[in-house]
């Protein structure tokens, strides 16, 4: 059981991770885009 635990944790460590670098190119791509826009 314990080892379940650590996987798990390792597991959602893993997400945590993507999911930081999916809100950060999200971040990145509203900034471009609205950047764009107002160059227009």
């Amino acid at each position: 059981m314990a080892k379940e635990q650590k996987t798990s944790t390792k597991e959602f460590k893993v997400e945590a991770v993507h999911l930081v670098h999916c809100i950060k190119y999200v971040t990145n791509f509203i900034f471009e885009y609205i950047y764009l826009q107002q160059d227009i």
